[in-house]
């Protein structure tokens, strides 16, 4: 089976990649660059918000499964030029995509979307659902809705379309997120700062956000749109984090509370553990990992 991965030299795209070649895909590895993803099959230059150079491409190579990770994440503070950004990219390019996509015969096409298209709290006060209304969280949020709506009018009808809500994302080679600045901080006796101390959040390694995209092509999922929560299957407290951490690194550092918005953005993956069969590693794995990065 041939596999496109747009986003392919990524921080997701590299990991997807070296799962696919091992169960025998057919990767064809898409950047802006055209440079080759090991252990990729075959790599194309690719700017998806062009629409004559995606129709070429597509046409050329015919995929059987697209898998569309290209994204631009704008700054925590959203800049004009970051919204603008996004609005090309996430929207117009994904848009662009599907549409091209819609004129082969294809078998999936397979989406990063985000839980940035959740509000700030889940409506039951638990976890978001994939069945909650939508009401996204800055530019980012509303264009990856859109996106969604727009690959669904595209492709609904003619093959399997699943959007994946991920949480954001963490694990090595990444060196940011909030665990990773409190392991440094913790293995170099400074304290940690926990701006939002009772904040609480499902961590998702990009390891098995890999292992989703993976199930999501190798699920026997009826023609039509699909949507899953992918996050880790652990909620907790920020706070918490940091004590877990010390504890691990058996560090003596302080933790230092702030007094941010407090947050719960946590979602529901019970639809991804039975259709996808997603098992999310547990969190103590994670820290241990992420910890022990040197």
């Amino acid at each position: 089976m041939r596999v496109l991965v747009t986003g392919a030299g990524g921080y997701l795209g590299r990991s997807v990649i070296t799962g696919l070649v091992e169960r025998g895909y057919h990767v064809i590895a898409c950047s802006r660059s055209g440079a080759l993803v090991a252990p990729a099959s075959q790599a194309m230059a690719l700017d998806v918000t062009d629409r004559i150079q995606v129709r070429r491409v597509l046409q050329a190579l015919r995929p059987d499964v697209i898998l569309h990770l290209a994204g631009f994440i704008p700054s925590r503070i959203e800049t004009f030029e970051d919204m603008k950004q996004s609005e090309l990219v996430n929207l117009y390019g994904t848009q662009i995509l599907s549409e091209e996509a819609a004129k082969l015969e294809l078998k999936k096409f397979i989406f990063a979307s985000s839980i940035a298209v959740y509000g700030d709290a889940p409506l039951n006060g638990a976890a978001f659902l994939e069945s909650d209304d939508l009401e996204p969280r800055g530019a980012y949020g509303r264009h990856k809705a859109a996106a969604e709506a727009a690959v669904s009018s595209s492709l609904s009808d003619r093959c399997v379309m699943i959007a994946l809500r991920f949480a954001g994302l963490h694990g090595p080679p990444r060196k940011s997120g909030v665990i990773f600045r409190y392991c440094e901080a913790a293995k170099l006796g400074k304290p940690l700062s926990v701006l939002e101390p009772d904040s609480v959040f499902n961590f998702l390694w990009v390891a098995d956000a890999a292992k989703a995209c993976l199930a999501s092509i190798e699920a026997p999922l009826s023609c039509g749109a699909h949507v899953f929560n992918i996050a880790g299957g652990t909620p907790i407290a920020l706070n918490e984090v940091a004590k877990r951490i010390l504890a691990i690194t058996h560090s003596r550092s302080s933790i230092v509370l702030g007094t941010g918005t407090t947050r719960r953005q946590v979602m529901d993956i019970s639809a991804a553990r039975k259709d996808l069969r997603f098992t999310p590693a547990n969190l103590s794995q994670l820290l241990g990992v992420l910890c022990d990065e040197r």
